[in-house]
């Protein structure tokens, strides 16, 4: 699927700029700046609304065009409030002068419309983002990637991971000094979603991967620190089966292993039951299965896909997995502190102490391994 974002060299280019800073500080400033402009929360533009933008007299001369296109090419059909706010440049305005707004090729820009795409893709960002939407979401950018985890109104796992590498777009024109990298754009995006009662498990993935590659998550380390500082009372409770709780976690972390690429995805040749498979909708076909790749990234690999199919048998017989998440060394630090704030932040139904249960037993399998 395709998302509307910012990628690694257009943030860049915001923060070399001091542009994100200002949109930023624009944004904490104006509690409702969601409303002062418009904004993709309807589903059309009144053409009224547009005409009143174009009769404006101070209207620069190419956003008038690119308004005059947009509305030839939509006809009399409505027009998209996100194309229109991408062009119109009222994101711009709020944060640069006229005369700041001319002098767009000392901000490293080729012409004012990639200015006003850049701006606006970054507001479009901030607003799908923030809590307007759906509540409190923990989001990281690294290695070429932006990931968010969240919670939806029913408490369901939401991992969301969009492609901000610019290498891997093709621009339609060259900028600035033949500068090819893409700022912004429809970027390739990937979702991960899950019952309420995988918010544990996937933490206990983080630790298991972890393990497995023997790199250390800080957080976890000294998770009754972390889980303190964001109001953890100390409780550690043993879950009852009603509980949303990774139960028998013990069990399954002794004597279950993170699937392996190449030479570990057959159940039947390691002797061993795959860790952490999610299976929130298996009667439809749809799991998620995390996996070791070759280059030692954790991968969420599910069973509908387009390209890059791997074979694993998680239950002895071969069936074809598609790549669907991916999180480095590096990240799953990140993810790991992700699914624990959401916890923290009731955005799940898992409760701290039950989570807390589960990190202890974590401990006491490290220490009896000593």
């Amino acid at each position: 699927m395709k998302s509307l974002g910012v990628t690694d060299a257009g943030y860049e280019l915001l923060e070399k700029t001091g542009l994100k800073s200002k949109i930023d500080e624009f944004c904490c400033s104006n509690e409702n700046w969601c409303s002062k402009f418009i904004i993709p929360v309807s589903s059309y533009v009144d053409v009224s609304e547009v005409e009143d933008i174009l009769d404006e007299e101070d209207i620069i001369p190419e956003r008038k065009k690119a308004i005059e296109r947009l509305m030839k090419k939509s006809g009399d059909s409505g027009k998209i409030p996100k194309d229109l706010f991408m062009i119109s440049g009222v994101a711009t305005d709020c944060i640069l002068s006229r005369n700041d707004i001319k002098g767009f090729e000392k901000l490293g820009f080729s012409n004012i419309a990639e200015l006003d795409g850049l701006v606006a893709a970054y507001f479009l960002e901030k607003y799908y983002d923030s809590s307007v939407l759906q509540g409190s979401r923990y989001i990281w950018r690294l290695d070429g990637f932006k990931t968010r985890i969240y919670g939806d109104d029913n408490n369901c796992l939401h991992i969301d991971q969009v492609l901000i590498d610019s290498s891997h777009y093709k621009p339609e024109q060259k900028r600035l000094d033949g500068d090819e990298a893409v700022l912004f754009g429809e970027l390739d995006t990937n979702f991960l979603i899950s019952d309420d009662c995988y918010w544990p498990v996937l933490a206990a993935i983080a630790l298991k991967y972890a393990d497995t590659v023997g790199i250390e998550i800080p957080e976890a380390i000294n998770w009754r620190e972390f889980m303190g500082n964001q109001g953890w009372d100390g409780n550690i409770v043993n879950p009852d089966l009603s509980s949303v709780a990774f139960h028998d976690f013990a069990f399954h972390y002794e004597n279950m292993i993170l699937a392996q690429l190449l030479d570990k995805t057959d159940i039947k040749k390691v002797e061993k039951t795959f860790f952490g498979m999610m299976e929130p909708y298996a009667s439809r076909g749809i799991s998620y299965l995390p996996a070791i790749d070759t280059e030692e990234r954790l991968v969420f690999y599910t069973d509908y896909g387009t390209s890059g199919a791997v074979e694993f048998a998680p239950y002895g017989g071969a069936k074809k997995y598609y790549p669907l998440l991916y999180f480095t060394k590096e990240d799953v630090s990140e993810l790991f502190k992700g699914v624990v704030n959401c916890i923290m932040t009731n955005l799940s139904d898992t409760r701290p102490e039950h989570l807390a249960y589960m990190f202890n037993e974590w401990d006491q399998i490290k220490e009896s391994k000593l």
